[in-house]
């Protein structure tokens, strides 16, 4: 039974299953410029098993959104405990409500949205980091302000005040 069908028929939230191979190209799409410092740093996550590693440390990359600055703390948080990572990255929307009471429909809702950006997330191509039409997708928060200071600079140098 697909992850889709599961959700449909028994509303029930799927399980990603990571392999190495999933986690390798994950790393690399997420932090091509540190892979092995970020496979080292996820070497540090304590699981009963290689699936439970993978899933988590998914998790983790998915959370740090290629930012390097959280790998670490993201990393502590799961081995406290990781429901709290793997629940944040793989069912956002039905973290937010715990166990409250809802409806069969808000419940599949959820999961189906949930599953989907997970899925998309999990899938999508590596991102090339070059100009695109004016649009910069993975720029580091410094060279974001880097890149914004020429743009006011150029902005200024080129203004009729």
């Amino acid at each position: 039974m697909s992850e889709i069908e599961l959700i449909k028929t028994k509303i029930e939230q799927p399980v990603a299953k990571i392999s190495d191979t999933e986690l390798e190209r994950l790393i690399d799409r997420e932090f091509p410029e540190n892979l092995d410092l970020v496979k080292r740093k996820l070497t540090k996550i304590k699981s009963d098993s290689p699936n439970g590693q993978n899933r988590i440390g998914a998790a983790v990359l998915k959370l740090a959104n290629s930012d390097l600055n959280e790998i670490d703390y993201l990393i502590k948080k799961a081995n406290e405990d990781f429901r709290d990572i793997v629940s944040l990255a793989e069912y956002p929307r039905a973290s937010k409500y715990g166990f409250e009471e809802r409806s069969d429909n808000e419940l599949k809702a959820d999961y189906l949205n949930d599953w989907t950006e997970y899925s998309e997330w999990k899938n999508k191509k590596e991102q090339k980091r070059t100009h695109n039409n004016g649009y910069y997708p993975l720029l580091k928060p410094l060279e974001k302000l880097n890149l914004l200071i020429e743009i006011l600079k150029n902005t200024l140098l080129h203004s009729t005040y």
